[in-house]
């Protein structure tokens, strides 16, 4: 009887390392917040093309092969970093109704890239070199997965059918900010918001 709480707390922290994102205290979990807000200020600063965990490092106060053994590639590390600062800044929220949550998720998007660090993601998500298309695509895959409750909360609600496509209205609202920002140049902040989200849901609603 006096040996079993020794094994239960030894094998606690073997469990624990094999989710490493999930920790939330003790040094890795600070050395982990430490070089991913230091790679999202260098990402900003200097772009995909010259992301270096060299630089990451130097901001962190960390030793580079510290990163290189976490992340392996410069691409991974930004790409975390991206994912991180995404769900801080877009939380997916229950508001009670489609259209709340999805002029809350737009409105959010817009803030993000008028934001500077908002900027860099959206530098990430249009390069199309290497390892970083490869983020790109991971990052959208990961970010419109999460998405995903969206749509779900609004089925059960009886707001979209049952057989609604998990991403694509999600994709109608948020593309046109990216096109904006990417492709016309436009205003952003003068994209009407609460409309296109109002319509882009009665297209949705009408699909069978």
């Amino acid at each position: 009887m006096t040996r079993s709480p020794t094994r239960s707390k030894k094998s606690a922290p073997r469990a624990l390392s094999a989710l490493p994102r999930r920790r939330t205290g003790g040094r890795s979990a600070r050395v982990r917040t430490a070089v991913l807000e230091s790679a999202l200020a260098v990402l900003t600063e200097t772009g995909a093309a010259s992301f270096s965990i060299a630089d990451v490092a130097a901001r962190a106060g960390v030793h580079p092969t510290s990163i290189y053994r976490r992340w392996g590639t410069p691409a991974a590390l930004a790409l975390e970093a991206s994912l991180a600062f995404a769900d801080e800044m877009l939380p997916l929220q229950d508001l009670g109704s489609l259209e709340r949550e999805l002029i809350d998720l737009v409105t959010r998007v817009r803030d993000l890239l008028i934001n500077p660090k908002g900027r860099a993601l959206l530098l990430l998500g249009a390069t199309s070199d290497g390892e970083y298309a490869s983020a790109r695509v991971e990052f959208w895959r990961t970010r419109l997965a999460a998405a995903q409750v969206i749509i779900a909360r609004a089925a059960s609600r009886g707001e979209l059918p049952r057989n609604a496509h998990p991403t694509e209205l999600i994709e109608t609202v948020v593309a046109p900010l990216y096109f904006r920002a990417l492709v016309s140049g436009r205003e952003i902040e003068t994209w009407p918001i609460r409309k296109a989200v109002r319509s882009a849901i009665r297209a949705a609603q009408s699909r069978e």
